[in-house]
């Protein structure tokens, strides 16, 4: 195995900037083509996938090793390089978005204040089997602040094993701590409400983008029904205070995180009777932002995002090596950003191979070209070149949380400064490009498409 990190990357800066949301404002100009012909043909296209915004890293990159390519003549007539930017940025400001990875707006409809909810309630009517077995849970993310004021066992589940302890726990999913518990016995049941039981707990407030898992020890459910994801729970959220994700937790030693997850096909379905009660928290009454004031500041984004699309349009014409694509910029779209750069290359220009980077890498391309002669590279076919991982947990929280895809790991993924293709995988990728699901990260997307044609890695 040798060591290419050195050829595809000298440096990676750390800082990356991706700030945009729903409802669009496109970029009118044309896709700019003026710097190559169309029969021409390149050893290498370079892909470079850049945010609207950052207009200083583009500039970093051609005055050093993107400009010593377009400017040395032997490298000029073997390499295309083009920034992919997408086309569309949008018009709603950060601080309304569901999070800064998606192009979604947080809209929280009829909120009840005052108005104490069962989050998870069980269908009633209905018996179903619980094992006495570890502990098992459903992961949900604070979208808005929560008091937590009581923790809570469906009836169904506490009467199958009512001589049992039952214990529910909430967890930091970041950290990994209980935040607060509650026990059930055969002596002490709780009050039952609707259908279950709870135990209250000190008030607590989960902050917005809190994290967290609702864990309950000794009341697995063993029902077909269950297993299936035939029997669901009835979820109260308010309005969209919370929202919970489609992850069944557990382990086999209690009184600790669950850390084994996998992926189930609706948020809804029953595995476990945990569950809780809350407040929707008003931290300051009366200093939300008026409708008035939301509007001014939705306008306020949207000239900035507007005079922002002048400044791309201006670096499109003032430089050829721009290409937009049809995606709106957010870090959740990255994937169909990368394919955007690939059905265009594969529609327009002959080649050979073709890189995929990023703004904020440094790439030696005389050295990759080297290399390609020095082991006869070029002819080749389905060859993927970079590093890789294999085996690499999913994660369920945080910039990198995987909602789609089922499993614990993924399938092996390129990583580090850059990755690249021959022609014949990249035209593969754009023939399939309508079909193919876009999962949360170009290069885990890559790896899920590309385990379907088995290509052969160089590492």
């Amino acid at each position: 195995m040798r060591n290419y990190d050195v050829v595809l990357s000298i440096l990676c800066l750390l800082f990356h900037v991706v700030v945009l949301n729903d409802n669009y404002l496109g970029i009118n100009n044309a896709i700019n083509t003026e710097n190559f012909i169309q029969d021409q043909h390149y050893d290498l296209v370079v892909g470079i996938l850049s945010a609207q915004s950052n207009f200083y890293l583009r500039e970093s990159l051609r005055k050093t090793w993107v400009g010593h390519a377009q400017q040395h003549s032997p490298l000029k007539e073997r390499i295309l390089i083009k920034f992919i930017i997408s086309n569309e940025s949008c018009s709603i400001p950060p601080e309304f978005r569901v999070d800064p990875y998606r192009c979604e707006e947080s809209v929280l409809k009829d909120i009840d204040l005052g108005k104490e909810l069962i989050a998870y309630q069980m269908p009633e009517g209905i018996t179903l089997g619980y094992l006495n077995e570890g502990p098992v849970g459903r992961d949900f993310n604070v979208l808005y602040p929560l008091v937590i004021t009581s923790l809570g066992i469906s009836t169904n589940g506490l009467s199958e094993n009512i001589n049992t302890n039952t214990t529910v726990r909430l967890f930091d999913r970041i950290s990994k701590k209980e935040i607060v518990s509650v026990n059930f016995t055969v002596e002490s049941t709780g009050t039952q409400v609707n259908g279950s039981r709870f135990k209250t707990v000190p008030n607590y407030i989960l902050p917005k983008d809190f994290q967290a898992s609702i864990v309950i020890e000794n009341s697995k459910c063993t029902s077909p029904g269950c297993r299936k994801c035939e029997e669901f729970t009835d979820i109260q959220d308010n309005g969209g205070l919370f929202k919970t994700l489609k992850v069944r937790r557990f382990s086999s030693d209690g009184g600790s995180f669950p850390e084994i997850e996998e992926t189930t096909p609706d948020e809804r379905c029953v595995h476990g009777t945990g569950t809780f009660m809350y407040l929707a928290y008003d931290a300051a009454p009366g200093k939300s932002l008026t409708k008035e004031e939301r509007q001014d500041r939705v306008l306020e984004w949207q000239q900035l995002k507007q005079e922002e699309n002048v400044r791309l349009q201006e670096e499109s014409k003032k430089f050829s090596d721009v290409l937009f694509v049809p995606n709106v910029d957010v870090y959740r779209n990255l994937p169909s950003q990368l394919l955007g750069f690939y059905r265009w290359i594969a529609e327009n220009v002959p080649f050979s191979f073709a890189l995929k980077t990023d703004d904020d890498c440094f790439v030696d391309l005389e050295n990759i070209l080297q290399e390609m002669e020095e082991y006869k590279l070029k002819n080749k076919s389905k060859l993927w070149w970079s590093s890789f991982r294999s085996d690499w947990l999913i994660e369920r929280q945080g910039k990198w949380a995987e909602p789609d895809y089922p499993g614990v790991t993924y399938p092996t993924f390129a990583c580090g400064a850059g990755n690249v293709l021959s022609a014949d995988l990249v035209h593969w990728l754009a023939g399939n490009a309508d079909s193919l699901k876009r999962y949360q990260g170009e290069d885990v997307s890559m790896g899920i498409w590309l385990s379907a044609v088995g290509p052969t890695l160089y590492k």
